[in-house]
């Protein structure tokens, strides 16, 4: 079999193909050369990495973040030093193993009802985690900086619902039980 591989000169937008000649026997017992065109098949199903790299590339600039802070703060000191950068990871892992923990041995289903260690463990957590998202909202020098952080971004969802679950949470169960015990 002979294989050659053709591009479409009229339409170069179009893939190419491939065009094969196979020997087939005729019907009247003799050898005959048939050309066949395949369409040229996609590789895979989903983008390449570099596609996806670009397109992310648009919302998220990959540019030095440094440049993206203000041009002299203690925050944007801070948030650039790689300890912090490290203490970060360290307590998202430790957050996440004690949420295991909590979810196995704490039966309460407030907090306010919970025994102190869970209580302790939650609000310093909270307080954690709110002071190094207000560390990391005063380093950057614009609105738009932040918003191109996917790091802040995600905070920005995750923070908020923290101090709802522990602060807010704890101050509307508090008020129902007052207005109970009327």
């Amino acid at each position: 079999t002979e294989e050659s591989v053709t591009q479409d000169q009229d339409n170069p937008s179009e893939p190419s193909g491939s065009v094969q000649s196979v020997k087939v026997l005729s019907a009247a017992g003799q050898d005959e050369q048939v050309e066949t065109h395949q369409p040229k098949l996609r590789g895979s199903v989903f983008p390449s990495h570099q596609a996806v790299k670009e397109s992310i590339s648009v919302t998220f600039d990959e540019g030095p973040k440094e440049g993206r802070f203000t041009r002299d703060s203690a925050c944007r000191r801070i948030a650039l030093h790689p300890h912090f950068q490290t203490m970060d990871m360290a307590m998202i892992f430790i957050y996440a193993v004690w949420m295991g923990i909590d979810a196995d041995l704490n039966t309460e289903l407030l907090i306010t009802d919970a025994q102190a260690v869970f209580q302790t463990a939650d609000q310093l957590f909270c307080i954690y985690f709110v002071v190094e998202f207000c560390i990391r909202y005063f380093a950057f020098e614009k609105c738009w900086d932040r918003l191109r952080d996917p790091w802040f971004v995600l905070d920005s969802f995750l923070v908020p619902l923290t101090v709802f679950d522990t602060w807010a949470m704890t101050v509307i169960s508090l008020a129902s039980d007052v207005q109970h015990s009327d």
